[in-house]
């Protein structure tokens, strides 16, 4: 039973830093956005994907329950 518990923390913590690549991935996008003025307009297709990534990545984990709000 402890060791069924540690192969599920260190998956959630897998999936958890999983996670933190895309969302510092997504700052990085972001930032070069507003630092070339660029808008959602002049990019509309990377809206999509990024939204489809977090999306698979999110039904890829077990048990990592996170609300994403539709944009």
């Amino acid at each position: 039973m402890l060791e069924g518990s540690v192969q599920e923390a260190q998956e959630s913590e897998s999936q958890i830093l999983e996670l933190q690549k895309w969302v510092t991935h997504v700052d990085a996008l972001l930032t070069a956005r507003v630092e070339n003025d660029l808008t959602a307009d002049d990019l509309p297709d990377d809206d999509q994907v990024c939204v489809a990534t977090l999306f698979t990545l999110m039904t890829g984990t077990s048990g990592l329950s996170i609300h994403i709000p539709k944009i």
